[in-house]
């Protein structure tokens, strides 16, 4: 209900704007080539309520501009194909998103429960539904919260097998694999854990005795993991370009060429798309986009400590005690101490393998968002506190629910602009510019918020840099870019644009769109000679938390 409610308070931000339209590309056309960066699933589950609504949309991409924003291209078509029923088609995929984040509570609320009891289960559970990263993007349609789902089944199946192997287990832990890697590519960070399930066996989850026979039997069982997984990859793409030469791909990235090298005449048990979509990603990763912010600095490359600052800032205060509390459980040096099981040993080392890698080697340092997956696996841990609190004094049960109610009232007060969540170590959302910017801060989303100053405070029209896609009057903004003449009374400018002091190359799609689709010429870009005067002014409003309200001279 909350997350139905507050996204009537988010216009299509960034990343959604392009998946949606590319999932019902997908179902129109059997075509994966579009937005191939990121894997179908999730973007396919969103829009099937468009096979109902049966919106307007292009299915011959040799149309549209060569580019590489030809998703977002072909985005600003699809708008302009459906202006009428947009905001409702976008609501239709938001409701699957949404779906899934009920699911993701459902199992996550059920093994918890298997793990800890019902106290557990339940206090998993009340923090996943006030989390107000995972409520951000539990209700926009992009894939961030669904591959945390699927990423989630896939662990449980892994660890379900590890506790009792069997044939029937690694079929469903091949499963598991397979959906989570047609939600992200990320995912394909778990076959470490997949590779390593015959040692696993032996320790920490005991499930076997060492001897040869028996590895030699798991390791084939792992294979068929492998094996289901290289299936289902390949059938989730239509198998289309499935066993090309490796050394017929284009591809750009290290990692990728480093394995093209040494399997240059072998063929690939992946589809051409899939392989192609990795590689285009792992040069984001290697190279990054558009630069990263971290402490008011802007910088290219990875910072190792650019996602500990994005936990410590992004993650409410309460839910870090609450972690904190319940890993303490089982180090203290006590008889009564709740000692690690094997699986949670397992989901530990997940979360920080997670952690090391997108630390170490990720230059895509934009969002909190990209270790997502991570927060389901430390709510589940959470719930060793409902265990412990079973024989627990009436003081500790009262400190657990002060925490609780902490973590409501900050819920109820971000409402309902939960992407700019930020926490009282940066001092909450109006100061979390100064140490995140991009989708921890502004994704495009506050055209609402905006709308809503410009009606209370009667402004008929509005000087307008923003940081989106979506046509502005769609929301009820109706605008001239900054700088244009006649100057106007108010002018708005995005965070993202405004804390770059205008240095950030970004099109902007919204205005003008038939030059670039029809004509194909260059999306504007505005000069960042038109922000300057902007800088020592003190805005006199913040529409949500992402858009400036400056007085022109």
């Amino acid at each position: 209900m909350v997350c139905f409610q507050s996204q009537k308070w988010v216009s299509v931000t960034i990343d959604e704007f392009a998946h949606l339209p590319s999932g019902y590309y997908y179902w129109r056309t059997g075509d994966y080539r579009l937005y191939s960066k990121n894997p179908p699933l999730v973007k396919m589950i969103t829009s099937l309520p468009l096979l109902w609504k049966a919106p307007r949309a292009e299915t011959d991409l040799s149309r549209l501009p060569k580019s590489g924003w030809l998703p977002w291209l072909y985005a600003t078509d699809f708008m302009l194909k459906n202006q009428k029923n947009y905001l409702k088609i976008f609501e239709a995929g938001r409701m699957m998103m949404i779906l899934m984040g009920v699911i993701l509570g459902l199992i996550l609320y059920l093994y918890s429960r298997s793990l800890y009891g019902k106290a557990g289960g339940i206090l998993s559970l009340a923090i996943f539904v006030l989390c107000p990263n995972l409520i951000a993007h539990s209700q926009m349609a992009t894939v961030d919260a669904g591959a945390s789902l699927f990423i989630f089944i896939s662990l449980i199946a892994l660890i379900f097998y590890l506790k009792k192997p069997g044939w029937a287990r690694a079929v469903l832990a091949g499963l598991g694999l397979g959906l989570a890697q047609l939600a992200k590519f990320s995912s394909v960070s778990l076959l470490f854990f997949y590779a390593a399930a015959p040692l696993l066996l032996i320790w920490p989850f005991r499930s076997d005795r060492p001897g040869w026979k028996r590895i030699f039997l798991r390791t084939a069982q792992v294979g068929l993991m492998i094996g289901i997984w290289i299936f289902l990859v390949s059938a989730g793409y239509g198998f289309k370009g499935t066993f090309e030469k490796t050394g017929n791909l284009d591809l750009h990235s290290h990692g990728m060429k480093r394995i093209q090298k040494m399997t240059f005449v072998l063929p690939a048990p992946f589809p051409q798309i899939y392989l192609l979509g990795l590689d285009r990603q792992m040069e984001d990763i290697e190279q990054g986009e558009f630069g990263n912010y971290l402490l008011g600095n802007w910088y290219q490359g990875v910072s190792r400590k650019y996602f500990l600052i994005a936990l410590l800032v992004k993650v409410p205060i309460p839910i870090q005690i609450m972690l904190l509390t319940a890993l303490l459980l089982g180090l203290r040096i006590k008889k009564t101490r709740l000692k690690f099981a094997p699986e949670e040993l397992l989901i530990l080392a997940v979360m920080g393998w997670l952690l090391i890698i997108f630390s170490l080697r990720n230059s895509l340092q934009i969002g909190v968002r990209y270790l997502l997956p991570t927060f389901p696996l430390a709510y589940l841990l959470i719930g060793r506190i409902g265990k412990a609190l079973s024989g627990a004094s009436f003081i500790k049960k009262l400190m657990i629910a002060g925490l609780w109610t902490w973590l409501l009232v900050e819920c109820l007060w971000i409402y309902p602009h939960y992407l700019s969540y930020f926490n009282e170590f940066a001092g909450g959302p109006k100061n979390g510019h100064k140490i995140l910017l991009d989708s921890n801060l502004d994704w495009g989303q506050d055209l609402p918020a905006l709308a809503d100053f410009m009606k209370k405070n009667r402004i008929d029209q509005i000087e307008l840099w923003y940081f989106g896609h979506p046509f502005p009057k769609l929301y009820g903004v109706n605008y001239q870019l900054l700088g244009q003449e006649p100057r106007l009374k108010y002018a708005a400018i995005s965070a993202q644009f405004y804390y770059s002091e205008g240095k950030l190359y970004y099109p902007l799609l919204y205005y003008q769109p038939l030059n670039t689709l029809v004509e194909h010429k260059k999306s504007v870009v505005l000069n960042q000679k038109e922000i300057l005067p902007y800088l020592n002014k003190k805005p006199v409003a913040t529409c949500g938390y992402s858009i400036l309200v400056f007085k022109n001279d």
